[in-house]
């Protein structure tokens, strides 16, 4: 994972939680889902005390079905970190995933 925070005051490390729903829409081998969750996050700076915060995201993306067990995707959500809206306003994760689907 890579990061990148534009700041005066760096981060050092951010530790990140998040629940989601997601409605999928499995037609045909390509299935795009979307959603929103809710996130908490811990952010340390250089220098300074932890800070947590709460946020909430949308979430959008799609899975390529390359065989009936296995399934690459893409997925991006912006968080927006209603704690710290004046200093943090938001987040932007894109992700690239590889799925193993289990048949139940």
């Amino acid at each position: 994972m890579w990061a990148f925070h534009p700041s005066d005051d760096p981060l050092v490390s951010v530790a990140w939680a998040s629940a989601e729903l997601v409605y999928v829409i499995d037609v045909l081998e390509i299935v795009p889902y979307f959603g929103a969750g809710a996130d908490f996050a811990v952010a340390v700076r250089s220098g300074a005390k932890a800070e947590a915060n709460a946020g909430v995201h949308p979430v959008i993306g799609f899975d390529y079905l390359v065989s009936r067990r296995l399934a690459l995707g893409m997925q991006a959500r912006p968080v927006f970190l209603l704690t710290a809206l004046d200093t943090t306003p938001v987040y932007l994760q894109v992700g690239v995933t590889l799925s193993y689907l289990f048949d139940t």
